[in-house]
């Protein structure tokens, strides 16, 4: 009776796998089957009714459930292949118009600090005669304002004011002036140093960009050939 009742239980899953028990034992990876999504089990090797990844055909075929994962490993592989060598060529880009971003800053710098040193020394020399000649007029209304009374006295002061805010301006013209060359000077300073930087940095993934897509390529490669011997007809 157990062994009846095991024997219908058996057909029973083979007819909802779309098989029949007589076609089997004959099931082997490539055989045809109708109903694409049918699965079904022969001894230890389970199956599935659809196309082989590893012909490119349409034919609905038993496949092992090895084959599909195998061919889900290599899909894989091939879309990490592609995202890598996508995120290495971006970044290839972005450091070489990173680099040119730097070198046009350095050029500017550069021209900046020549039209500085050519005629900030010119301005500030002027700028320093004004403070030197303010500097005598403002010591004379000092020293008249001592001996001063009334009237003279309040406008020599306001004299002397006057030229100690101007010395005060004109001494921030040329400070300004100064820190002016600094700051170009600054300038030109971080760009020769994010240049080096850069460049380094895309020096070392051209040197190991080659390894690498290697190492990804041959994954692929080895995604591909574990996928035929899974996908071999008569397995």
């Amino acid at each position: 009776m157990k062994k009846k009742f095991a024997a219908v239980a058996l057909i029973g899953l083979l007819i909802a796998g779309g098989v029949t028990p007589a076609h089997a034992a004959t099931i082997k990876s490539g055989t045809a089957c109708t109903k694409s999504g049918a699965k079904t089990k022969v001894g230890s090797s389970s199956y599935v009714c659809g196309v082989n990844p590893s012909t490119g055909g349409t034919k609905l075929t038993w496949v092992l459930s090895d084959c599909l994962t195998a061919n889900k490993l290599y899909l894989d592989a091939v879309s990490h292949q592609t995202s890598f060598a996508a995120q290495v060529k971006n970044t290839i880009d972005q450091l070489t118009k990173s680099i040119a971003s730097w070198q046009a800053i350095s050029v500017l710098a550069d021209q900046k600090l020549a039209d500085a040193n050519s005629t900030f020394p010119a301005k500030i020399a002027a700028i320093q005669a004004k403070i030197d000649a303010d500097t005598v007029k403002m010591a004379n209304a000092v020293a008249k304002k001592a001996t001063a009374t009334g009237i003279d006295l309040l406008n020599w002061t306001k004299a002397a004011t006057g030229y100690s805010q101007a010395i005060s301006r004109n001494q921030g013209s040329i400070d300004l002036l100064k820190k002016s060359i600094d700051r170009i000077t600054a300038t030109k300073t971080r760009a020769v140093s994010q240049i080096a930087s850069l460049q380094s940095q895309l020096d070392s993934t051209n040197t190991s960009q080659p390894a690498l897509l290697g190492q990804v390529k041959a994954n692929v490669t080895q995604a591909k050939t574990q996928l035929k011997l899974v996908c071999k007809a008569g397995l």
